[in-house]
């Protein structure tokens, strides 16, 4: 028994597939008639038979000795095995990438072959990899033909979806601070502490006053998100692991920035996906004026960032941290930290995160970072976004390509989608100045 004749019998299930996809193809409306249902059924049936014998062949102990990782059970499937196991990476392929970048670990170039090869079946078409796909139990469709994909794109394989989320969350600011929250439909009613309970000191023999913990409703409703990446539509099996990591970097980055451009300055319009973000959302209570004059970061002042500080609520465990961009930090923060001396060249050198009054201080580059005279704009955030902000997921990645896009630059469009949620909460509870503020405060330059 030899790993061929299994190999020739996937090769016979993939076409049969085909030949029922085209069957469902041609029917009229997508309904069969009963010379069409005959036929499929019966296409049907020889799939099941094969897979059996599939099963059967894979089962016997001479084809397990001869498969990579056969550490498995006795009688154990090969289809059992995690396709990162089951993979083999061509030495072409494995010693020819640049470095990867997406993918991380002892299983990285294993994990961007398998990346590369979904979107080389999927995206480009190549039919290689449309029957490696099929051997190694990845679904993909056939009907690729013409400029775009169908149904909404293809879901990715655990490990490139695995890849882009932690990407996602490592790239995005949004996601590595905020509260994330799995949703089960596209709307989802999350409840948040508003107050607690109330005490008294009742007197001898008086009876003591029941109170109750006050909670709201953060409504979730998932938006669709999209990323473009662009690749050349040459290519070779030695680019296969570049593929994959490149697709799975810039889809992660572009979800990235998308998430962190709504959540912080969405002003709920469709450049946003309709989403309210941060500088929209706070009301007057929780929008702290800096001194008159101080219009630019070069103005700011150790007062107007004490005072920012100083009307942030006393949450019991609130985590505060200062949101800036890079600029506006060196022009102000920075500015005020050199002012103030007492620096030394190990703590220059140290690399530590960057804290400023005591606070952690996280760039983010959707900020506002204009120099220069600027009145009445957000200058920087100090929040516990954790206790302020909710960050919705509703469904995983799938991914569809285009080879219109890009036609007359001979490159092939591949774009990434997810659905996902957010909810400024926490803007605050009166909408006047010196009213009460929430978890979430912005420092605004001078009118």
């Amino acid at each position: 028994m030899s790993l061929s004749k299994i190999k020739a019998l996937k090769e016979r299930q993939g076409a049969i597939r085909d030949e029922m996809t085209a069957i469902v193809d041609k029917a009229t409306d997508g309904v069969l008639n009963a010379e069409e249902t005959a036929a499929f059924d019966a296409k049907e049936a020889e799939f099941k038979n094969i897979g059996e014998s599939i099963k059967r062949m894979e089962s016997m102990p001479e084809v397990q000795d001869l498969t990579p990782g056969r550490d498995l059970a006795p009688g154990a499937n090969l289809a059992d095995r995690p396709l990162v196991d089951r993979v083999i990476v061509p030495a072409s392929a494995k010693f020819r990438h640049t470095g990867l970048r997406a993918y991380k670990g002892p299983n990285a170039d294993k994990e961007a072959f398998i990346a590369g090869q979904f979107v080389a079946a999927t995206v480009l078409g190549v039919s290689a990899s449309q029957q490696w796909c099929r051997d190694h139990g990845i679904r993909i469709s056939n009907a690729m033909s013409g400029g775009t994909t169908t149904a909404g794109g293809y879901l990715t394989p655990v490990e490139m979806e695995a890849a882009i989320i932690a990407l996602r969350e490592q790239y995005g600011v949004a996601r590595q601070n905020a509260r994330i929250v799995p949703m089960g439909s596209d709307t989802k009613d999350v409840p948040v502490r508003d107050s607690g309970l109330t005490t008294y000191w009742p007197g001898e023999g008086v009876a003591i006053t029941a109170s109750d913990m006050v909670f709201s409703n953060a409504q979730l409703v998932a938006k669709k998100l999209c990323a473009l990446a662009v690749y050349s539509s040459e290519l070779s099996e030695d680019s296969i692991i570049d593929l994959g990591d490149l697709v799975t970097q810039e889809v992660a980055q572009g979800f990235a920035l998308a998430e962190d451009l709504a959540f912080f300055i969405g002003d709920g319009t469709s450049t946003y996906g309709g989403i309210t973000g941060i500088t929209s959302a706070l009301d007057d209570g929780s929008t702290i004026g800096a001194a008159t004059g101080n219009d630019s970061f070069e103005d700011l002042d150790l007062v107007d960032f004490e005072k920012v500080v100083g009307t942030a609520p006393n949450y019991p465990g609130a985590v505060y941290k200062w949101y800036i961009s890079k600029p506006g930090y060196a022009a102000s923060m920075l500015r005020l930290m050199d002012a103030a001396g007492g620096n030394t060249n190990a703590s220059l050198s140290a690399g530590v995160t960057p804290q400023f009054l005591g606070y952690d201080v996280v760039f983010t580059q959707v900020l506002n970072s204009t120099l220069g005279t600027d009145a009445s704009t957000t200058k920087c955030l100090f929040a516990d976004l954790k206790l302020g902000a909710l960050i919705g997921n509703r469904r995983g990645i799938t991914i569809a390509q285009s080879t219109e896009y890009k036609f007359a630059e001979d490159q092939l469009a591949i774009k990434g989608t997810e659905r996902v949620a957010m909810k400024i909460h926490s803007v605050g509870q009166s909408t006047t100045a010196g009213g009460d503020p929430g978890a979430i405060l912005q420092l605004q330059s001078a009118a």
